[in-house]
């Protein structure tokens, strides 16, 4: 949801401050825009990351290529920033610049909803 805001918070806040000081952290959100979507996000918030941990099934929704309501396919905007580990203190990630390119490490095989469900060792609920 805070990406789909994004271009509107910022919208608001420029007149009264400098947006560039907006920033926009996501954890495991799935593919939200198309081409042109996120280049008026990225334009809009250009300090906006998506944390995504391991085998995240859901930051792979809705698949490349898949276009149930539009003629446009759905893209992710930049940069990710990809845990492939328990996401505890101090463990190595992936800064991933392009937009994409962390999804080639992606294996489709392992995806799960327990790499949603778990991010910094905090457990959420799909209750």
């Amino acid at each position: 949801m805070s990406a789909l805001a994004g271009p509107k918070i910022a919208k608001i806040i420029a007149p009264k401050k400098n947006h560039q000081k907006i920033s926009i952290y996501t954890f495991g959100e799935p593919r939200v825009g198309d081409h042109h979507f996120n280049s008026v996000l990225e334009a809009s918030v250009p300090e906006i990351y998506r944390i995504i941990h391991k085998h995240d099934i859901v930051a792979q929704i809705p698949p490349p290529g898949m276009t149930p309501f539009t003629k446009s396919q759905y893209f992710h905007h930049k940069t990710e920033i990809w845990y492939n580990n328990d996401m505890t203190e101090g463990v190595p990630f992936m800064i991933c610049s392009k937009k994409n390119e962390c999804d080639e490490t992606f294996v489709k095989t392992h995806a799960n909803i327990n790499d949603h469900l778990t991010y910094f060792n905090l457990q959420n609920s799909i209750e």
